[in-house]
């Protein structure tokens, strides 16, 4: 329980790198843009990876079959 405070004080992780990488990104198209262009926001430069089921053990071997079969012609 300690943990989850302290990560609700203090985030960290990959989703919290994103949001640092995407604030850069934004900073620097948006002092680069044209009169004309929009603004970018943060979010705008963040993958969004959507609300996808995570893959089964058995979908990850496939995926991983195929694409040696691929390889190996």
């Amino acid at each position: 329980m300690e943990w989850i405070v302290y990560y609700d004080l203090s985030p960290w992780g990959e989703k919290r790198a994103d949001l640092r990488s995407g604030i850069i990104a934004s900073t620097v198209y948006n002092t680069a843009r044209g009169r004309n262009s929009q603004a970018m926001k943060a979010a705008d430069f963040m993958p969004d990876f959507g609300d996808e089921e995570p893959q089964t053990i058995e979908e990850m071997q496939e995926q991983l079959l195929a694409g040696a079969k691929l390889k190996n012609g």
